[in-house]
């Protein structure tokens, strides 16, 4: 489909064509050309929700998988605090679309969804979802989710009128906003916004996004007693949630996210012996502590992505994935959006579920009649 360039997620709005939804700044404020709407749905950071109120235009590049798109299952956002509120008007990027690689898009990344019972890793890239989707808990998994944490550091601009955008350019992340810290907001960008996290999930057409592109959380790592030589030994890595995991003797994992001096090289880990539930490198310090809980995670290190994302351009459809951005443009009705915000960030319940991958519809969350 020619023009098939962006998605737009946008609920409850009366006229959708004063959405302007492509922020990137080589484009101007434009429309997507050949945009969708569909649900959208917004979570609290803990308790969660999806409001009917909600009437900001949320944007992501479309997938495509052979040429033809792929139209996403939903969109999640997600409002994280306490911190201010956001201001009428506002407009935000978030993300790179011009990124060389995955490591430029730091604010960026993929997993397969997340329940308390059943948490699935956050990497840099896609990777195949289908063993947790096959898992007894894993009925929630429904593709790929590609997650964009947007910029939330504010200059204090409020726009030339009270309804005047206040473009993106007044939004920083903490680690581009000029200071010291990489994690706190500092002046000119020291106004701390509500933490907004945009999650697109892709639906199942992209269950398994990849080739060779298994990941794993890990459970526990350890230095194996007895085959040591010269200062290394070996390591022995525990597989968390599977029963039996489909790594292979001589494969290469990254191990990422991991207590200090357990990541891998650049070139990743050769797995040099396993079980159903293990496996193991060699070549690791013997001094390396064990870890007994949220010990990283690994992944396939050869992997294939299968999809490419839109461009700026309306033939553009074979963008790479660490590619993904998204724009946020702050049309909410302003009341609802501070109630929403404070319950979000004083721990609030914003909706009758309190887990966020059981959430399906506004219809469940605001008690309404099924569709």
């Amino acid at each position: 489909m020619a023009g098939y360039n962006g998605v737009w997620r946008v609920k409850t709005v009366l006229d959708s064509s004063r959405f302007q939804a492509d922020l990137r700044p080589t484009q101007g404020l434009q429309a997507g050309t050949g945009g969708t709407a569909g649900d959208s749905s917004l979570s609290c950071g803990q308790p969660h929700g999806m409001l009917t109120y909600d009437t900001a235009a949320y944007w992501f590049p479309s997938a495509y998988l052979s040429g033809v798109p792929v139209a996403p299952e939903r969109i999640r956002a997600y409002y994280f605090g306490p911190a201010l509120h956001h201001p009428k008007g506002l407009q935000l990027i978030g993300g790179k679309s011009d990124a060389p690689d995955a490591a430029s898009n730091k604010h960026v990344h993929w997993h397969c969804g997340q329940s308390e019972a059943l948490p699935t890793p956050s990497l840099s890239h896609p990777y195949d979802c289908a063993p947790y989707r096959d898992l007894p808990s894993g009925d929630f998994v429904d593709g790929i989710v590609g997650v964009v944490e947007m910029p939330r550091c504010w200059d204090g601009y409020e726009g030339l009128a009270p309804d005047a955008p206040i473009g993106p350019s007044h939004v920083k992340y903490p680690d581009e906003d000029g200071g010291v810290s990489d994690t706190t907001c500092e002046p000119p960008y020291d106004e701390e916004l509500i933490k907004l996290s945009l999650r697109d999930h892709f639906g199942g057409t992209l269950m398994t996004p990849c080739t060779t592109c298994l990941a794993y959380n890990l459970a526990r790592t350890e230095i194996v007693s007895g085959t040591c030589s010269g200062g290394l030994c070996q390591g022995k890595f525990t597989i968390a949630n599977f029963p039996s995991h489909g790594l292979s003797v001589g494969d290469f994992v990254d191990v990422t996210g991991a207590k200090e001096g357990w990541d891998s090289p650049a070139a990743g880990y050769q797995i040099v012996s396993k079980n159903a539930t293990t496996f193991r490198v060699a070549n690791l310090p013997s001094t390396l502590a064990t870890c007994t809980q949220r010990c990283g995670a690994a992944s396939q290190h050869y992997y294939n992505v299968t999809f490419t994302l839109a461009g700026p351009g309306p033939e553009d459809t074979g963008n790479p994935y660490y590619r993904l951005h998204a724009d946020f443009y702050q049309t909410w009705q302003q009341a609802a959006l501070i109630a929403l915000e404070d319950k979000c960030a004083n721990g609030g319940v914003c909706a009758q579920d309190g887990q966020s991958s059981n959430i399906k519809d506004n219809a469940q969350v605001d008690n309404l009649p099924a569709p």
